[in-house]
């Protein structure tokens, strides 16, 4: 692979010192497109409303753990209960972490909060 980069390069750089000019059009790929148009759709339109989707069922017994294990400080209790703000980068960390296994998030997505829980093996949610 290595060896056909270096080619096309002493090719692309031997046009270049003669003066060859190349009219070849550039096009983006296609699954470029749509990769770039996702990524941006999702982190601006996205990522950045879908704290909305969280939950708290009965179950919560108000212990803040999940405010105190958010990374970006975006969970605040309120009256005991969770709330989120649009600072989320959807972690998942308050859903893994829950002790009563209380927060949820609505179920459009795939499974949503049926999922196992997931334990970080470098977090120590106890420090």
């Amino acid at each position: 692979m290595l060896e056909k980069g270096e080619r096309q390069a002493e090719e692309f750089a031997r046009k270049v010192m003669s003066g060859i000019e190349s009219n070849k059009k550039f096009t983006w790929p296609k699954i470029g497109l749509l990769a770039l148009f996702l990524h941006y759709s999702f982190k601006h339109y996205g990522v950045y409303h879908l704290w909305r989707l969280f939950k708290v069922s009965a179950k919560c017994s108000s212990c803040g753990f999940c405010s105190k294990i958010c990374p970006t400080k975006s969970i605040i209790m309120n009256d005991g209960k969770p709330s989120w703000s649009s600072k989320c980068e959807q972690c998942m960390r308050c859903i893994n972490y829950c002790p009563e296994k209380a927060i949820e998030q609505l179920e459009f997505i795939g499974k949503g909060s049926r999922r196992e829980r997931y334990y970080e093996p470098h977090f120590n949610p106890v420090k």
